[in-house]
Protein backbone atom coordinates (compact mmCIF):
# COMPACT_ATOMS: atom_id res chain seq x y z
CA UNK A 1 0.00 0.00 0.00
CA UNK A 2 1.18 3.15 -1.29
CA UNK A 3 1.63 6.11 1.48
CA UNK A 4 0.88 9.99 1.23
CA UNK A 5 3.27 12.01 0.88
CA UNK A 6 2.22 15.42 2.70
CA UNK A 7 5.79 16.93 1.82
CA UNK A 8 4.31 16.20 -2.05
CA UNK A 9 1.00 17.29 -1.55
CA UNK A 10 2.33 20.93 0.39
CA UNK A 11 4.70 21.35 -2.67
CA UNK A 12 1.88 21.08 -5.10
CA UNK A 13 -0.56 23.37 -3.31
CA UNK A 14 2.05 25.88 -2.74
CA UNK A 15 2.84 26.03 -6.61
CA UNK A 16 -0.89 26.16 -7.11
CA UNK A 17 -1.21 29.33 -5.11
CA UNK A 18 1.65 30.85 -6.82
CA UNK A 19 -0.38 30.76 -9.95
CA UNK A 20 -3.35 33.70 -11.37
CA UNK A 21 -6.82 32.05 -11.13
CA UNK A 22 -9.57 33.78 -13.12
CA UNK A 23 -12.88 33.88 -11.56
CA UNK A 24 -16.19 33.84 -14.53
CA UNK A 25 -19.58 35.10 -12.87
CA UNK A 26 -21.81 34.76 -16.09
CA UNK A 27 -25.37 36.66 -15.13
CA UNK A 28 -28.37 38.28 -17.11
CA UNK A 29 -30.51 40.48 -15.76
CA UNK A 30 -28.89 40.13 -12.08
CA UNK A 31 -28.27 44.33 -11.41
CA UNK A 32 -29.12 43.37 -7.43
CA UNK A 33 -26.92 40.49 -6.82
CA UNK A 34 -23.34 40.96 -8.96
CA UNK A 35 -22.76 43.72 -6.94
CA UNK A 36 -22.44 41.01 -3.62
CA UNK A 37 -21.19 38.16 -5.95
CA UNK A 38 -18.02 40.16 -6.66
CA UNK A 39 -17.77 41.53 -3.02
CA UNK A 40 -17.69 37.74 -1.79
CA UNK A 41 -14.17 37.19 -3.65
CA UNK A 42 -12.43 40.63 -3.31
CA UNK A 43 -13.30 40.56 0.72
CA UNK A 44 -11.87 37.07 0.85
CA UNK A 45 -8.36 36.84 2.89
CA UNK A 46 -6.32 34.79 0.29
CA UNK A 47 -2.92 34.31 -0.93
CA UNK A 48 -3.86 33.50 -4.52
CA UNK A 49 -3.81 36.22 -6.93
CA UNK A 50 -6.91 35.94 -9.29
CA UNK A 51 -8.76 38.21 -11.58
CA UNK A 52 -12.69 38.46 -12.03
CA UNK A 53 -14.31 38.58 -15.70
CA UNK A 54 -18.22 39.71 -15.56
CA UNK A 55 -20.05 38.29 -18.14
CA UNK A 56 -23.17 39.79 -18.73
CA UNK A 57 -25.20 40.98 -22.26
CA UNK A 58 -27.66 43.49 -20.20
CA UNK A 59 -26.49 47.24 -19.47
CA UNK A 60 -28.32 47.19 -15.77
CA UNK A 61 -25.88 44.12 -14.92
CA UNK A 62 -22.93 45.63 -16.76
CA UNK A 63 -23.37 49.07 -14.98
CA UNK A 64 -23.07 47.52 -11.24
CA UNK A 65 -19.58 45.34 -12.61
CA UNK A 66 -18.39 48.68 -14.04
CA UNK A 67 -18.55 50.72 -10.41
CA UNK A 68 -16.41 48.03 -8.92
CA UNK A 69 -14.20 47.85 -11.81
CA UNK A 70 -13.34 51.64 -11.38
CA UNK A 71 -11.97 50.69 -7.98
CA UNK A 72 -10.10 47.15 -8.39
CA UNK A 73 -7.92 46.39 -11.68
CA UNK A 74 -7.95 42.77 -11.79
CA UNK A 75 -11.86 42.80 -12.94
CA UNK A 76 -12.53 42.78 -16.44
CA UNK A 77 -15.78 43.36 -18.23
CA UNK A 78 -17.24 40.95 -21.13
CA UNK A 79 -20.13 42.22 -22.70
CA UNK A 80 -22.08 38.64 -24.17
CA UNK A 81 -24.18 38.57 -27.31
CA UNK A 82 -27.08 37.45 -25.01
CA UNK A 83 -27.18 34.06 -26.69
CA UNK A 84 -26.88 31.96 -23.45
CA UNK A 85 -25.26 31.37 -21.03
CA UNK A 86 -23.02 28.08 -22.78
CA UNK A 87 -22.36 30.46 -24.87
CA UNK A 88 -20.90 33.36 -22.85
CA UNK A 89 -18.75 30.55 -21.43
CA UNK A 90 -17.47 29.93 -24.70
CA UNK A 91 -16.47 33.50 -25.22
CA UNK A 92 -15.50 33.86 -21.57
CA UNK A 93 -12.64 30.91 -22.11
CA UNK A 94 -11.65 32.70 -24.98
CA UNK A 95 -10.50 35.53 -23.60
CA UNK A 96 -8.99 34.26 -20.18
CA UNK A 97 -4.91 32.92 -20.15
CA UNK A 98 -5.08 31.62 -16.87
CA UNK A 99 -4.62 27.56 -16.29
CA UNK A 100 -7.21 27.82 -13.16
CA UNK A 101 -10.22 28.92 -13.31
CA UNK A 102 -13.44 29.36 -11.10
CA UNK A 103 -17.15 29.35 -12.39
CA UNK A 104 -19.77 31.31 -10.85
CA UNK A 105 -23.13 32.70 -11.17
CA UNK A 106 -24.18 36.47 -10.73
CA UNK A 107 -26.61 35.49 -7.56
CA UNK A 108 -24.18 32.97 -6.28
CA UNK A 109 -21.96 34.01 -3.27
CA UNK A 110 -19.04 32.49 -2.24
Amino acid sequence: MEHINLKEISSAINELIKQRITIIITAFKEPKTIGKAISTFLNQKTKYKFDILVSAPDEETLNVARTFQKKHNNIKILKDPGKGKSFALNLAFSKIKTDILILTDGDVYV
